[in-house]
């Protein structure tokens, strides 16, 4: 399905949010509102509505992946919250190091071919 922020959409059209930060998919409903996909599929996966203040949370922190297997459902308390900030903060660690390795490779890279001119 194709995304869109095109407000007269049909129901079931899928549209990425970046609003809270990140992207996350909303899915058109039937009354005209947009819902969190990965809150409806919670919904699907627990066959109940969420409780008041029960939040959704990416195991894998791609917020746009919806899979079943990805989400969990959890009452949010201190060390939950801290758990999933510290995963976060962890995740953007990683990929702020594989973007530097590239860079240091790409430097390594012209160092060598400056030392095969001298050879």
């Amino acid at each position: 399905m194709a995304y869109t922020r095109d407000h007269t959409s049909p129901v079931g059209t899928e549209s990425i949010d970046w609003s809270r930060g990140r992207p996350y998919i909303r899915v058109k409903q039937a009354d005209g509102s947009w819902e969190w996909k990965h809150r409806l599929v919670m919904k699907q996966q627990l066959g109940r509505d969420l409780k008041p203040g029960e939040k959704v949370y990416f195991v894998n922190g791609n917020s746009q992946d919806c899979r079943p297997e990805n989400l969990e459902a959890k009452m949010p308390n201190r060390g939950n919250l801290h758990r999933y900030k510290r995963k976060a903060r962890l995740q953007a660690a990683i990929r702020q190091m594989e973007f530097k390795k590239q860079e240091v490779q790409d430097i390594l890279d012209g160092l060598n071919e400056q030392l095969k001119e001298f050879n």
